[in-house]
C-alpha cells in the first residue's frame, strides 16, 4: 500500500522505466517533468488562484521565458518601475533580438503607446522600491479590442495581497525566491496563466532551455507555502503599524506605504488589495546616514525581501545598477530612500532598533 505523505518527498530520479519503447508511465524524464515539482506547481497555482503554474530556476529565468515568446518586431509596453533587472534584461539583451519597447511612467500612457504589433503590456502590481501600485483595470480597459496580454509582476505584493488573475491579468511572475519560500535558501520563479494556449507555449520554451526549478528547490519552496499565509498575515501587520510609526519620526522625511492616505496610489490599493504588503520605504533627513546603518543591531542589512527575519538596504547602492543617477533621481530613488522588507520579529523589536539607530544621525 503507498503511503499518503504529508511531506512531498524529494524525486531525485532524472528518469522513469517505460513498459514498452515510447510508452510513458506518468513521468519520463526530469528536464520535462517531476513529481516533487508537480506538487509544487499546483501549490503556486492554488495560491495565485490560476489554472497553470510553471516553476523556473529563478524570477528571472520566469521572465526570459515570457519575453521568449516574442517574436522579432513585436513591441512591449513596460512600466518604468519594473525591477531593474528585468529592465535590463528587455533593454540589454532582447533589444538585440529585435523585440521593441516604450517605457512608461503610468498606465494613462499606454493607449498613446499602443501599436499593432504591442503583444503585452507589462507592469509590477506593487513596484520595487518605490511601491506604486498599478491599476490592473485600468490597464484592461487601456488594452480594450487588442490581442495584447497583461503581464503582472506579482512578488512584491504576493498573492497574500493581491490576486492579479482575477483583476484580469493574463499572465503572472512571481520570484519564488521572496515571500513565497520566505526563508532566504532557495532561488526560484513561477509563470501563472488560466490559458491553456499560453501555459503551454511557456511550458515548451522551459522544456527546450533547461530552466526548469530542482527537485529540491521544489521541495523547499513548498516546505515555505504551508507557512505563507500565517506569515504574510503577520508580516504585514508589522509593516502596518511600522509605517504609522515611521510616519511620525522626525528623523524621517517622507514614508512610502501603499496604505498611508498620503501615497499618491492609496485609493487604488484599497480597490485592488485585501492586505498593503511588508515593504515601507522612506526617505532619512539628513547628510550622514551612515551612522545609521552602523547603529542597527537587529535588523539586517541585505539583499533581497520578503524572508522571515527584518532586512534594509539603500536601492540606489544595492538594486538599481542598471539606471544612471540621473534617471534615479527622476524615479525617486535618492541616495537617502531606504527599503526596509518586515520580518515576523515582534513589531515593538523592529522599531526600537529603528528608533535607536536613527537618534544616532
Amino acid at each position: 500500500m503507498v503511503p499518503e505523505e504529508i511531506v512531498t518527498p524529494i524525486h531525485l530520479s532524472t528518469i522513469c522505466s517505460q513498459n514498452v519503447p515510447g510508452e510513458v508511465k506518468g513521468f519520463e524524464y526530469g528536464r520535462f517533468e517531476n513529481p516533487t515539482r508537480t506538487v509544487a506547481e499546483k501549490e503556486v497555482a492554488d495560491l495565485e488562484k490560476g489554472k497553470h503554474a510553471i516553476l523556473f530556476s529563478s524570477g528571472m529565468a520566469a521572465i526570459t521565458a515570457i519575453l521568449l515568446s516574442l517574436k522579432s518586431g513585436d513591441h512591449i509596453i513596460c512600466s518604468r518601475n519594473l525591477y531593474e533587472g528585468t529592465v535590463r534584461v528587455i533593454d540589454k539583451i532582447f533589444v538585440k533580438f529585435g523585440i521593441n519597447t516604450s517605457f512608461i511612467d503610468d498606465e494613462s500612457e499606454i493607449k498613446k503607446e499602443l501599436r499593432t504589433s504591442t503583444k503585452m503590456v507589462f507592469f509590477e502590481s506593487v513596484s520595487n522600491p518605490l511601491l506604486r501600485v498599478a491599476d490592473i483595470a485600468k490597464i484592461k480597459i487601456s488594452i480594450k479590442d487588442t490581442d495584447c496580454k497583461i503581464v503582472i509582476d506579482n512578488t512584491l505584493a504576493s498573492p497574500f495581497c493581491i490576486k492579479p488573475l482575477e483583476l484580469g491579468a493574463d499572465i503572472i511572475i512571481d520570484s519564488t525566491t521572496k515571500s513565497l519560500a520566505g526563508h532566504h535558501d532557495t532561488i526560484g520563479g513561477a509563470v501563472i496563466t488560466n490559458d491553456d494556449k499560453i501555459a503551454g507555449q511557456i511550458r515548451f520554451i522551459q522544456q527546450s532551455t533547461g530552466t526548469m526549478l530542482s527537485p529540491f528547490d521544489c521541495f523547499l519552496l513548498s516546505r515555505g507555502l504551508k507557512t505563507f499565509n500565517v506569515r504574510l498575515k503577520q508580516q504585514c501587520e508589522n509593516a502596518a503599524k511600522l509605517a504609522d510609526w515611521l510616519n511620525k519620526h522626525p528623523k524621517i522625511e517622507k514614508v512610502i506605504f501603499p496604505g498611508l492616505q498620503q501615497h499618491k496610489d492609496n485609493d487604488i490599493a484599497k480597490k485592488q488589495m485585501s492586505s498593503f504588503g511588508l515593504m515601507v520605504s522612506a526617505v532619512i533627513r539628513g547628510n550622514n546616514i551612515g551612522n545609521f546603518f552602523k547603529n542597527l543591531k537587529l535588523v539586517k542589512i541585505s539583499q533581497s525581501f520578503g524572508g522571515f527575519g527584518t532586512i534594509i538596504q539603500v536601492p540606489r547602492k544595492m538594486i538599481n545598477f542598471s539606471f544612471s543617477g540621473k534617471e534615479l533621481d527622476r524615479l525617486g530613488i535618492t541616495p537617502n530612500l531606504i527599503r526596509i522588507s518586515v520580518g515576523l520579529e515582534d513589531v515593538n523589536d523592529i522599531i526600537e532598533d529603528l528608533n535607536q539607530a536613527l537618534n544616532k544621525i
